[in-house]
């Protein structure tokens, strides 16, 4: 009887699919399909996986050709060459191994092994050995290239707004200098994120008037976000653990880029007239409470914060306080609070040019030895990626403690001045150090300090709360 046998292909993205490492599933099927007559069978199922390294073998049609070879649906399986079945001896080797323990075929037509001989188990491991030795090669050349291009500060990837990439053949090739036009209005736009309250549709519709798309369109919200987040703007290049602070010149300056920054998913929009709107919620169902204007006797309006789900039954204790009491006793809070940090940053003593030089030398050490070629050779890839990985790791926590003196050194300041705060200055403060505030129903008349719980910024607990894809039921916060 014939035998039943699976092809498998495999294509991976290699020098832009061409080169020898290209071979096209064309040329691989018609090999398969040949090698298995001569085998006395024919191809009964194709598998295919495309842009997948032979170094992974949770590829998709792999997987599912060995789930065939598991459930007895093929009597074998054929690849045009072993390095298109694996690039890794222990999963290439263990695999052939349980097929062939199976009674199965396993074929290549370009190496023509039996690997259920001595000599075949011997070949097969050889080829799967260089198979494996190419790839280690190849990621090597690719992280050197890659290590070489950021430390001479060639920008990886696409150019961004602002700036225009120095063509091939002019001195520093690759690196970025600021564009004409769009450059001054990136920098002016991290300048106005940081000192305005703008959100990001105003700040979107500002850049639209200050530097047009070329092509017309109108900036985009979600592009005005991407920008003030990326630390490119800072003069930096990335890639994995390489960076070079020093690749370009920068468009906006370390504290001015801090200002812009915000926790992941939160939108930038215009602050309310209500110092505290966005950051207080219920207790009960731990949605927010918006700010309103209620009115009270003699026709006055009175500024009260009320649980979003008041008016539609949909919590059962919910919460309504007066902006007075509420901003009042927050305001004395935090205070006390900034006064406290100020007492203590003092006693430990800010030094913020012994922390900005250890964060230099740390950074130079680590571009340094990723640039060394010579310790690479000398102390092999695993040693010279354990050395980089050991200096990654002290750059960053040199730039955490760096973080953490600046914080300090800007509370100490605050402090000094936070009793003259406007409106918008006293609110990024409460921004700053508190994440949420919790206020719960009590009998009229009771102190403020018996319904809020302040979460600080500072605090370890999670606390969930609702959101686009958390709508709930919370049980009350208590306390």
């Amino acid at each position: 009887m014939a035998l039943r046998l699976d092809g498998y292909i495999r294509v991976s993205r290699v020098a832009g699919r061409q080169g020898e490492g290209y071979i096209s599933p064309a040329v691989q099927r018609e090999a398969i399909e040949s090698y298995a007559q001569e085998l006395g069978g024919g191809i009964v199922a194709w598998h295919q996986d495309e842009d997948y390294s032979g170094g992974n073998v949770e590829r998709p049609d792999f997987q599912a050709a060995l789930e065939r070879l598991r459930a007895g649906d093929s009597d074998g399986l054929v690849v045009m060459r072993v390095d298109r079945f694996a690039r890794s001896v222990a999963d290439g080797a263990g695999i052939v191994r349980d097929i062939i323990g199976r009674k199965q075929v396993f074929a290549s037509c370009h190496e023509r092994i039996d690997p259920r001989t001595p000599e075949g188990k011997y070949m097969l491991t050889s080829f799967l050995a260089n198979a494996e030795l190419f790839l280690d090669q190849a990621k090597a050349s690719w992280w050197t290239a890659k290590a070489r291009a950021v430390a001479r500060g060639a920008h990886i990837g696409p150019t961004p707004i602002g700036y225009r990439r120095i063509p091939k053949g002019e001195p520093g090739s690759g690196r970025l200098r600021a564009h004409p036009t769009y450059g001054p209005a990136m920098s002016a736009l991290f300048a106005r994120a940081a000192d305005t309250s703008d959100g990001d549709t105003a700040l979107a519709r500002w850049m639209t008037e200050r530097a047009p798309r070329s092509g017309g369109a109108l900036w985009q919200p979600s592009e005005i976000r991407r920008w003030l987040s990326n630390r490119v703007y800072l003069g930096e290049v990335r890639y994995g653990d390489l960076i070079n602070t020093e690749a370009h010149e920068p468009l906006t300056d370390p504290e001015t880029w801090e200002r812009c920054q915000r926790a992941p998913g939160v939108q930038r929009r215009a602050h309310s007239r209500f110092l505290l709107s966005g950051l207080v919620r219920c207790a009960c169902c731990r949605y927010s409470m918006g700010g309103f204007s209620h009115g009270g006797g003699n026709g006055r309006n009175i500024p009260v914060y009320r649980c979003a789900r008041s008016r539609n039954g949909g919590c059962k204790e919910s919460s309504v306080i007066t902006a007075e009491r509420l901003e009042g006793h927050l305001r004395q809070l935090v205070l006390d609070r900034v006064r406290g940090l100020e007492l203590e940053a003092a006693g430990e003593g800010i030094d913020l040019a012994s922390v900005d030089q250890a964060y230099d030398d740390a950074e130079a050490e680590l571009r340094a030895f990723a640039a060394d070629l010579n310790a690479r050779r000398l102390l092999g890839e695993a040693g010279w990626q354990e050395g980089l990985s050991l200096r990654a790791g002290d750059r960053d926590a040199k730039r955490e403690a760096r973080e953490r003196a600046y914080t300090q050194s800007r509370l100490v300041a605050v402090a000094r001045d936070v009793e003259d705060l406007d409106h918008e200055g006293l609110r990024d403060l409460l921004t700053g150090m508190t994440r949420t505030v919790f206020v719960r129903r009590r009998p009229r008349g009771a102190d403020v300090a018996d319904r809020v719980l302040v979460v600080w910024s500072d605090d370890p607990r999670v606390i969930e709360v609702p959101g686009p894809h958390r709508p709930g039921p919370f049980e009350p916060i208590r306390w």
